[in-house]
């Protein structure tokens, strides 16, 4: 989980070795499976905003896929938000 509340402590989601798949896709979906962030060859910790809005706290789901051009090869999980 992160907690994207400004108090410069664990505000971003950090994903370890990406720059090992320097044509990734990252897509994060709410409960409903509406995205709510997306990225791609350039990764970014996440800071619990889409389109200059924060999301609600509660928990997310990703979808990384090591190579964009490959669906079949990914990983998939959680993330929770608190603030």
């Amino acid at each position: 989980h992160f907690t994207p509340n400004g108090d410069n402590y664990n505000d971003t989601w950090q994903s370890a070795n990406t720059q090992h798949f320097p044509e990734f896709e990252l897509y994060v979906y709410n409960k409903w499976g509406q995205q709510v962030h997306f990225q791609k060859n350039n990764y970014v910790p996440w800071d619990g905003y889409w389109n200059g809005v924060q999301v609600p706290d509660g928990t997310y789901y990703y979808v990384f896929f090591y190579k964009g051009s490959d669906k079949d090869k990914f990983l998939k999980g959680d993330v929770s938000i608190l603030r």
